[in-house]
């Protein structure tokens, strides 16, 4: 037995399709899922990550301090924030509850030292950061926030990494998403090529079946429609895996979040 018999053997096995199908319906049902899932909410969506250059600073010399402008310091904590629209639905200003602002905020024992906008941001959106008198909350504001806008910020401070939260409530809004990882979303180039990748491969398949088959119409017709079966149920995994991913895909217009700081 060839290799070309050996694969139509196997395209003709019950449990192979059994398998291919239940594979299919499976990504085809997490593909519905996640779509339903997605459909008309609103919900802001947020990562950090954070870069220690000074860690509980000590001295055996009295008059030799660590201060930064007048401030005296232990630690000093570079984090880079990224929040933006990973709902459906634009978040406007008059969302945001007066009761519980959207805000940054540090442990009692550190202090926020500055903060800045790091560009580009979408001008209309108006955001905002304002440092309270007591230099523990950093409140964010914004005009409106629609699908995929938001803004990265970096906070100085002198408490650790785990030190800073983000927090607050949008009105009609689910609570706010800390993702863990994000990752940068494949260009559009590169997402055709794969798709053109795909579908190369199953007309491939589709003609190597017409000229190598055995006589059978059946078993060739058997040959494309596992191929366009497989196709359908990868189509559906390609929706799927993003919801199902450890890391959530970054907007476009924010991957200067992942830059080194």
């Amino acid at each position: 037995m060839n290799n070309w018999d050996y694969l139509l053997s196997l395209a003709s096995n019950p449990i192979f399709l059994v398998l291919a199908g239940c594979a299919s319906i499976v990504s085809l049902a997490l593909a519905i899922y996640f779509g339903v899932r997605s459909h008309r909410f609103k919900r802001l969506g947020y990562c950090s990550k954070s870069t220690s250059f000074v860690r509980d600073y000590q001295t055996k010399i009295p008059e030799l301090e660590l201060s930064y402008k007048g401030i005296k310091v232990r630690n000093i904590t570079l984090t880079r924030f990224v929040v933006w629209n990973s709902g459906v639905e634009t978040v406007h200003k008059t969302d945001i509850a007066k009761a519980d602002p959207l805000r940054l905020t540090v442990a009692d024992a550190s202090a926020i030292l500055n903060s800045e906008i790091v560009p580009p941001v979408r001008e209309s959106n108006v955001v905002r950061l304002q440092s309270t008198a007591d230099r523990q909350t950093l409140e964010l504001s914004f005009d409106f926030l629609d699908k995929e806008d938001g803004v990265v910020f970096d906070v100085l401070h002198t408490g650790r990494a785990g030190d800073v939260s983000l927090s607050g409530t949008i009105k009609g809004a689910r609570q706010l998403k800390y993702y863990h990882k994000v990752r940068v979303p494949l260009s559009q180039s590169q997402r055709l090529w794969i798709w053109a990748a795909l579908l190369i491969l199953v007309a491939l398949i589709a003609l190597l079946s017409t000229i190598f088959a055995s006589p059978s119409p059946i078993r060739s017709a058997l040959v494309i429609f596992v191929a366009l079966f497989l196709l359908a149920g990868a189509i559906a995994a390609d929706v799927a895996i993003d919801g199902l991913a450890e890391a959530k895909t970054l907007p476009r217009q924010h991957k200067h979040f992942m830059e080194s700081i």
